[in-house]
């Protein structure tokens, strides 16, 4: 009996706690897909997509009074975020909704400035899922919520597919605003966020495409990687799953290698009082094409040599990465210093203060093994024959 009563009661403060949050119908809601933030001379500038069902009537754009290419967009300004969305319901009459927002684009610019309080501000939104995307303009943030408003793919779809072909073929890291929150608090790592750029497709439409990765010093951009280095990036970081590399053999040609699975792991240790990390890598693939000026095939020597050009290409973007980040902009976007905590606890406690000056002494070594498990290509081998020099497809 006293565990009925027990559990009646938790139901009943169950319903009582309910409706802490004001309620609000959808009509009453502008939906935002997404999100950029501009600033200059201490005002936010904040472009936004609205969700418009295709069976509703068109609304005004805001832009401050000035029409916009699209009715889908709105653009509002501030001191604060919150005081440029708020600013959205003198025109609209309908509270901001950011719950079904898919990412937030920052302006070159303004993260040069700093980002942190930004991405606080939609931390604290409850609304707002911590898996939104965050990502970096080449130029401003308006440009990249403007850059499909006038055709019925919104930006923000188009942000999702490229983020995530982008993962499958090794281009992009982990973006969310999680990810990115847990390395800017780290006591020494820093973050990275891709950066996307607008470019003319075919058709003459503007599209978006992924043009390397931002890094970050504290909350701050300080250089950009380019798509070879953020592979790096990805390679040292165990971010890789799926990769292709194109490497060049002298006795084959022109070989692309389709990486299918990749292991990463760091391994530490202090050298002289300097620390000392290993990267090791392995992976596996198979060669998915080749160009040569006769033709001809691959035997099992040649793709013993293409791995190890593969395994040399592997090192040579990661050290790339490294030197550009760690050695250039002390940025640890390796996540070294989480390493050393874990591993090295003495010597982090009493260095962890001058990780800065210390980073660019770091030796960083590579042990990267590849196995070119199997051609890929069609005729190479044929089910019972035997190996022959120059087989033809």
């Amino acid at each position: 009996m006293k565990g009925k009563i027990k559990t009646a009661a938790v139901l009943l403060l169950a319903l009582l706690c309910t409706g802490c949050m004001e309620s609000k119908e959808l009509k009453e809601r502008t939906i935002i897909e997404s999100v950029g933030i501009d600033k200059e001379d201490g005002e936010l500038t904040v472009s936004m997509q609205q969700f418009l069902p295709s069976s509703s009537p068109s609304s005004p754009s805001s832009s401050e009074g000035k029409g916009e290419k699209s009715d889908s967009l709105v653009v509002t300004k501030g001191r604060t975020i919150s005081e440029a969305l708020d600013k959205v319901t003198h025109y609209k009459g309908n509270e901001v909704f950011l719950g079904n927002s898919t990412f937030v684009v920052l302006g070159k610019g303004t993260a040069a400035k700093g980002i942190n309080s930004f991405l606080s501000f939609f931390n604290s939104v409850h609304e707002v899922d911590p898996g939104i995307y965050i990502v970096i303009s080449d130029t401003n943030a308006k440009d990249i919520i403007d850059s499909e408003s006038n055709i019925p793919v919104t930006p923000s779809t188009q942000i999702e597919e490229i983020m995530q072909q982008g993962k499958k073929g090794g281009i992009v890291g982990k973006s969310t605003l999680m990810d990115v929150l847990q390395r800017m608090h780290s006591d020494g790592a820093s973050p990275y966020v891709p950066m996307v750029q607008t470019v003319k497709g075919e058709n003459g439409q503007e599209q978006l495409k992924i043009a390397g990765t931002a890094i970050f010093k504290k909350d701050k951009l300080a250089d950009v990687l380019s798509i070879e280095e953020t592979k790096g990036l990805l390679w040292a970081t165990n971010e890789i799953d799926h990769a292709v590399l194109v490497v060049d053999q002298k006795d084959i040609g022109r070989v692309s290698v389709e990486i299918q699975d990749s292991r990463t792991k760091i391994k530490t240790e202090i050298v002289n009082g300097i620390p000392q990390f290993t990267v090791q890598v392995k992976a596996q693939g198979r060669i998915q094409e080749v160009m040569q000026e006769n033709g001809g095939g691959v035997t099992q020597q040649q793709m013993k040599q293409v791995a190890q050009v593969t395994e040399q290409k592997i090192e040579s973007i990661m050290r790339q990465a490294v030197e550009k980040a760690m050695v250039k902009n002390q940025c640890d976007v390796f996540r070294f210093s989480d390493f050393l905590k874990k591993y090295q606890p003495s010597y982090w406690k009493a260095n962890q203060k001058q990780w800065d000056e210390i980073m660019p002494q770091c030796q960083v070594r590579y042990q990267v093994e590849c196995a070119i498990n199997r051609t890929g290509l069609e005729g190479v081998y044929g089910k019972n024959s035997k190996e022959k020099e120059g087989a033809g497809f």
